[in-house]
């Protein structure tokens, strides 16, 4: 069962009139309610299909023609802090062919709040609305589909322990769960939007939103930018309101040590000349002098300066960013950087005013 066209189908969404491939569904994800689903089907004695359990959520709005370049202005709404909402009452859509079992949720201040801006927005930017609305203030009904295709619902149903459920990200997703991207809500004030894109697939078409950067892209991010995109974060660049990934691969290896038998032509991308580094992907501009050091692994570049013996340990980490130097018969013996040396690299690689 195909749980999202359930679901269009019982609001009376689309009429034919959208295409499937551009509709939004902006939707706040839940944890998982399996057992709560078993429990109050047994107990009323109903059978249906019980939703899968990774698909628990709230949704906040549908946009049936949704396009590409909309999802960063979605990135850039004021987000409330993580929060979270109850429910006590089950309920379900009379018009509504797929015969969902629901779980009635209360209007949570901050839940609405999401759910107002999301909206709202899209009424700005003159995004299609769905016909009829369900989502417009005076109609929206917060609730969380447990089962779908019940057999025989009652008329009304039993009270039910108070369920308390926590809301700390929303998702923009088309049809069939295919997420677009993933907002994580902040949890306190003042923390960072993190953004997630879904796969590279994503990453790929997406193009228009999707900034893959190098230190030579000339995009100036700050540090706290910077050391979540090492975490493998995604972030949103303010100044460009574009979405940040780092491009595929290392974006520095530092060549150091003397290459008496091997000099490169002076210039050249891919040349072992000592005293220089190649920058991945950068082409010949990427090159850059540094300065050379025949005992120890040591980088000077502005304010940046590493002294230490290279790790000859097998590397581990998450950034795999390698300081190189040749041993003494002609390998290159690695040294990993750490975060807030990367970071001081990234600096003098973009330029010369730190950020």
């Amino acid at each position: 069962m195909n749980f999202i066209n359930e679901f269009v189908r019982h609001l009376s969404i689309l009429r034919g009139e959208a295409k499937s491939e551009r509709i939004c569904f902006i939707t706040a994800p839940v944890e998982d309610l399996t057992d709560l689903a078993k429990t109050v089907m047994k107990g009323h004695g109903l059978v249906g299909d019980i939703q899968e359990a990774d698909r628990f959520h709230v949704t906040l709005a549908v946009f049936p023609d949704f396009p590409e370049e909309a999802i960063i202005d979605f990135l850039q709404i004021s987000l409330p802090i993580k929060f979270s909402v109850s429910a006590a009452r089950l309920g379900t859509f009379e018009s509504a062919p797929a015969k969902p079992l629901v779980l009635m949720v209360d209007p949570d201040p901050a839940l609405i709040r999401l759910q107002s801006d999301v909206y709202n927005l899209g009424v700005r930017m003159g995004l299609q609305l769905p016909e009829p609305d369900h989502f417009k203030a005076s109609k929206w009904q917060p609730h969380i589909t447990l089962a779908m295709n019940v057999e025989e619902l009652p008329d009304s149903f039993n009270m039910i322990k108070p369920v308390k459920v926590g809301v700390d990200r929303f998702i923009l997703q088309r049809d069939g769960y295919d997420e677009i991207v993933e907002v994580n809500l902040p949890g306190s004030i003042g923390d960072r939007l993190l953004v997630t894109v879904r796969s590279k697939v994503q990453r790929t078409v997406q193009t228009k939103i999707v900034e893959r950067i190098t230190p030579e892209t000339g995009i100036e991010v700050s540090h706290e930018e910077f050391m979540a995109l090492m975490r493998g974060e995604i972030v949103v660049h303010k100044p460009t309101r574009r979405v940040l990934v780092f491009d595929d691969g290392p974006f520095a290896v530092v060549r150091h040590g003397d290459h008496v038998e091997q000099e490169g032509e002076e210039g050249r991308r891919g040349g072992s000349q000592p005293g220089y580094t190649h920058v991945d992907g950068a082409g010949d501009g990427g090159i850059r002098r540094v300065p050379s050091d025949e005992s120890l692994a040591k980088l000077k570049a502005g304010e940046i300066e590493i002294d230490r013996e290279p790790d000859t340990s097998k590397m581990a980490g998450v950034t795999g960013e390698k300081f190189t130097r040749d041993g003494e018969e002609g390998g290159e013996v690695e040294h990993e950087l750490t975060e807030d040396e990367l970071w001081k690299l990234w600096e003098w690689y973009a330029g010369d005013n730190p950020k």
